[in-house]
């Protein structure tokens, strides 16, 4: 069905661009790079 690949398809962007906002947002310091 097209509408469950275009669901998952937003599902998985949706989830990557939440990612990659956490990942390089200034004030996030992840604790693997610590001090």
């Amino acid at each position: 069905p097209f509408r469950n690949i275009f669901k998952n398809c937003m599902y998985y962007w949706g989830f990557a661009a939440w990612m990659a906002y956490y990942i390089n947002h200034p004030l996030y310091t992840p604790p693997a790079y610590g001090e």
